[in-house]
């Protein structure tokens, strides 16, 4: 599962489960925030990209996760959701075992 992260500016990154649940490397005088952990390694996509533009994209900037926004630049408003480079593999992988049969 990941989850976005927004600051006081807007949009920071995302955060996974298992990162959010790791013990934090801080130090003790100033706790972690939610923005100290996310990753801002991500790509943003419109709603209508090919899948395969999205998978070259997310390669070569070697990110894991694209935002699907609604087209605007508004990245706190406008995203409708995310993908991950495993969810689009799963996805592959199930296309080729449907056709496969």
């Amino acid at each position: 599962s990941c989850f976005l992260v927004e600051g006081s500016e807007g949009l920071v990154g995302f955060l996974t489960r298992d990162s959010a649940l790791r013990p934090s490397t801080e130090q003790p005088q100033r706790p972690a925030t939610l923005a100290d952990l996310a990753d801002r390694k991500f790509i943003t996509v419109t709603k209508d990209a090919p899948l395969f533009d999205v998978m070259s994209r997310l390669r070569a900037a070697g990110a894991s996760v694209a935002l699907v926004t609604d087209g605007s630049h508004n990245l706190s408003g406008g995203v409708l959701g995310l993908v991950t480079m495993q969810q689009i593999a799963s996805a592959v992988i199930e296309a080729m075992d449907l056709f496969s049969a």
